[in-house]
C-alpha cells in the first residue's frame, strides 16, 4: 500500500544516500541514524517499536525537527500516519492517566503544525492542553498533578504544562483554554513552580517533584533540566526580559558540569536508566539547541558536536544503533543497550548538531 512504498522508498533513498556520500557530515549521521529509526515504525498502529507511549512523542517530535532541518517533506506522510493511527489507539486523542505523556504529545503536535501548518494538530495540542488543565490543583500551592487520581506534584508534568502553554499562546494568543488564555496558564504555574522548592537554587539543578507528604523529590534528572530551559527561552521570547536567558544559562551550564563523563553527556543511573530514562538525554540536547538558538553561546554547540560524535562512533558495530551509553564503545551482546528509546534520545543529538550547525554563522536572536 501507500504508507509501506513509502517507508520502503524512504529507507531505501536514505541508505543510497549515505552510500553516495563520502563525507562524514552532521547531515549524513542524522540521515542513516533516522533509516534505522524508521525501522522501528509500525505503520499500522503510528507508533515505534520497543519504545513507551511517551517517547513515541519524543520520536515524533524528533521526525518533524529532522524534516525542518533538512527541508525533507517525505516523512511528512509518518506525521499524518502517526496522528490517524495512534489517536485512534489505545489512548484516544493522546489521553491517558499521565498529565506529562500528554504533555509530549501536544508538543509534538504543535511542533507538526509549524512545520506543515495543519491546523488539526495544533487542535489536537489544544484538545490535549485543555485535558492537563484539568490536574490544577491548590495542594502544595498550586501546579498539576504528575498523575490522574495521584498527588504527586513532578516538576516534568509542570514544565511540560507551561511549555505547551507558551507555545500556545504564539498561536492563539488570548482565546481562553479552561477560562484562562494560555499565557496566564503559564505564568500562575511558572509563578508556582518558582516558589514551590521544585527549582533548587543553589545547584541550579531542578528537583524531581514534591511527594504528597510534602517531601521533596531531588533527584537531578536531566530531562527536567532541558524542559525547564526550553520554558525560560520562551518566556524570554514572550517578555524580552534577558532574566530569563540567564537562568536558563546557569541550568544548562550547571548540568554540562555535574552531567558529564570527559566531556559527554552522562544520565545519573546511566547504563541502568531503564526505558525511560534512556530517553532523558535526548531531552536535554534537544533543548539545550534552543538555547544555542536564542543566545549563540558556541560553548553550546560545541557540547552538542562533541556529544554527537562521540554517540555516532561509540554505536553499535553491526546494527549501526546507538546506545544508552555515549562516551563508549556500544556493545552487539547487550540488547537492553539497543532499543528504540535509547537510539531515538542520540538521534536527538545528531538532529540537534545539525539544527545548531546551520544556525552557527546566523547572529542570536534580540
Amino acid at each position: 500500500n501507500t504508507m509501506r512504498h513509502y517507508l520502503l522508498s524512504f529507507a531505501c533513498f536514505c541508505f543510497l544516500a549515505s552510500l553516495l556520500h563520502a563525507q562524514d557530515t552532521p547531515r549524513d549521521r542524522a540521515r542513516e541514524s533516522m533509516t534505522i529509526m524508521m525501522s522501528y515504525y509500525d505503520k499500522d498502529k503510528g507508533l515505534w517499536k520497543n519504545t513507551t507511549w511517551w517517547s513515541n512523542a519524543n520520536v515524533l517530535t524528533t521526525v518533524v525537527r529532522y524534516c525542518k532541518f533538512t527541508k525533507d517533506k517525505r516523512a511528512h506522510g509518518i506525521i499524518e500516519n502517526t496522528f490517524q493511527k495512534a489517536s485512534n489507539g489505545q489512548f484516544r486523542n493522546f489521553l491517558n492517566e499521565f498529565y506529562d505523556d500528554q504533555g509530549w504529545w501536544a508538543l509534538a503536535w504543535i511542533e507538526a503544525y509549524e512545520l506543515t501548518r495543519r491546523k488539526e494538530y495544533l487542535d489536537m495540542a489544544v484538545l490535549i492542553f485543555t485535558d492537563m488543565t484539568k490536574g490544577w490543583s491548590e495542594d502544595a500551592g498550586g501546579g498539576i498533578f504528575w498523575k490522574k487520581n495521584e498527588r504527586y506534584k513532578a516538576a516534568i508534568a509542570n514544565s511540560l504544562f507551561i511549555l505547551t502553554a507558551l507555545r500556545l499562546h504564539h498561536h492563539r494568543q488570548r482565546k481562553p483554554i479552561n477560562g484562562r488564555p494560555p499565557l496566564q496558564w503559564a505564568e500562575d504555574d511558572w509563578e508556582w513552580f518558582q516558589s514551590s522548592g521544585l527549582f533548587d537554587k543553589n545547584q541550579n539543578q531542578v528537583n524531581d517533584g514534591i511527594r504528597p507528604d510534602g517531601r521533596m523529590n531531588r533527584a537531578h534528572w536531566t530531562y527536567n533540566q532541558g524542559v525547564v530551559i526550553a520554558v525560560l527561552v520562551e518566556f524570554f521570547r514572550v517578555t524580552k526580559d534577558k532574566k530569563h536567558l540567564d537562568q536558563a544559562e546557569s541550568v544548562a551550564k550547571a548540568t554540562i558540569k555535574h552531567r558529564n563523563r570527559e566531556g559527554i553527556l552522562r544520565e545519573m543511573n546511566e547504563p541502568n536508566t531503564g526505558t525511560d530514562g534512556a530517553q532523558f538525554k535526548g531531552i536535554f540536547v534537544r533543548h539545550l539547541y534552543t538555547l544555542y538558538e536564542a543566545t549563540g553561546n558556541e560553548e553550546y554547540r560545541e557540547f552538542l558536536e562533541r556529544n554527537a560524535k562521540s554517540a555516532w562512533n561509540n554505536r553499535h558495530t553491526e546494527s549501526g544503533r546507538m546506545g544508552i551509553v555515549w562516551h563508549e564503545p556500544a556493545k552487539d551482546d547487550q540488547p537492553r543497550d539497543s532499543h528504540g528509546g535509547a537510539h531515538s534520545s542520540a538521534l536527538d543529538v545528531l538532529v540537534s548538531h545539525l539544527g545548531a550547525e546551520q544556525v552557527k554563522k546566523k547572529p542570536a536572536k534580540k
